[in-house]
């Protein structure tokens, strides 16, 4: 069987991490399996970028130019919460020279692949969804926004009042584009499944829920001691985790909730007991708003087995997006033997089983974040059994059959 993956990137952001890390799986059982990326980080071999300076000059240009031409044309749009579809791709050459018996399509931002091009492929189509872009008229997330299940329109992410504006557009063309193709949805979440199936465009389409996948022996716990030391972190104090991956200047990744909470604690006595250790991005005590607690300012790691071990040297993970599907930070989390403090949203309330190997409190509740993380600080004991039964839900994951298999099966069956 020939697959051929199709992604924006392969480490570049959660989606490309996620398909990455799926394609590791599926190169094993499948030996040829490629993916087709627009911007390639890693060395693999079957990795493949555009072929072409011309096409990696165009791809490089292409994101930029695209959001630069929606700023014109709705300026109180935030950049880059909307995905362009205004721009030709070149993908479709590279994807048929593969000679692929199936595509598997993952995220596609940044207007990477038209809806058209869809309509040009002649194999049977697996597409993995990472946001809710594919269901709408362009933006990633829809802020709890319900115009998707009809045409969109008057699209609240582009600031438009406009009934026929970009977002309804771009969900007409991809309507007509998808018409009559062999396409079947895979998501990571039963919640993201549940809103793609309510759309005009997906509601008579089979979609299949399955998880990301991790290796759950780099993503294992270690010994905290040594890894506290390895990244010279206090020995002495409860750490707080908090991954920045996606920017602290994004709303929909929960920032100034996280602030809000942690200034409740922001106490003396506290801040003798726990640190907060911010990994993915830089930010400081002031930015939080702090004045006793210290914050950690850890950077960008690009090493797995460097972030394993980080997940290790700390004592839960606090996720405070307000929007999410299926966070791979919750994943590694989890594997690593973090209890997860976070807003019952999205998918991530399938991933935490309250008050077991968690803590979930209701969207935007800063009062309630805030007092689930230094419940946890203070109860040491429950935090140990938590930890024992995050890593327990990882492996009950991986148990029954791996996502890589579940994808396997799929393949088969869209091929007999």
């Amino acid at each position: 069987m020939r697959i051929t993956m199709v992604s924006y990137s392969d480490r570049d952001g959660g989606a490309s991490i996620a398909s990455y890390r799926l394609f590791e799986n599926l190169s094993k059982v499948a030996s040829d399996t490629k993916l087709l990326v627009t911007a390639k980080k890693s060395n693999h071999p079957s990795i493949l970028s555009p072929p072409t300076v011309i096409d990696r000059t165009l791809a490089k240009l292409s994101a930029p130019i695209q959001y630069r031409m929606i700023e014109r044309m709705y300026p109180s749009c935030p950049r880059g919460h909307f995905s362009p579809n205004i721009f030709p791709d070149r993908i479709l050459k590279r994807i048929q020279n593969t000679k692929p018996d199936i595509i598997n399509i993952h995220w596609i931002g940044h207007g990477s692949m038209l809806p058209e091009t869809f309509s040009q492929i002649d194999v049977p189509i697996v597409w993995t969804l990472h946001d809710e872009s594919a269901y709408t008229g362009g933006c990633y997330y829809t802020n709890d926004c319900s115009r998707f299940q009809k045409t969109c329109g008057k699209c609240p992410t582009l600031r438009s009042t406009k009934e026929h504006d970009l977002s309804r557009k771009n969900y007409l063309r991809k309507q007509k584009a998808w018409d009559n193709i062999d396409l079947t949805l895979v998501s990571p979440s039963r919640w993201l499944a549940q809103r793609a199936q309510s759309s005009s465009l997906f509601q008579n389409r089979r979609i299949e829920v399955i998880g990301n996948t991790i290796d759950l022996e780099t993503y294992s716990p270690k010994e905290k001691t040594k890894a506290r030391e390895a990244l010279e972190l206090p020995r002495d104090k409860t750490l707080i985790l908090f991954g920045a991956v996606g920017g602290t200047s994004d709303p929909r990744k929960g920032f100034s909730k996280l602030s809000e909470a942690l200034q409740k604690l922001d106490s003396p006595e506290l801040a003798a007991k726990a640190s907060l250790v911010v990994f993915g991005g830089k930010t400081s005590k002031e930015e939080f708003g702090l004045k006793n607690i210290d914050v950690i300012t850890i950077g960008h790691i690009n090493n797995e087995d460097t972030l394993a071990q980080l997940y290790s040297a700390t004592d839960l993970f606090v996720m405070p997006s307000l929007e999410e599907n299926y966070p791979n930070t919750v994943l590694e989390a989890q594997a690593c033997g973090l209890p997860v403090v976070a807003f019952s949203t999205g998918g991530v309330k399938e991933m935490i089983k309250h008050g077991e190997n968690g803590l979930l409190c209701a969207t935007n509740d800063a009062d309630t974040l805030s007092h689930n993380i230094e419940l946890l600080v203070n109860d040491r004991l429950q935090q140990m059994d938590m930890s024992k039964s995050a890593r327990q839900e990882s492996l009950n994951r991986e148990s029954s059959q791996s996502p890589s298999e579940q994808y396997m099966k799929l393949f088969r069956d869209l091929l007999k």
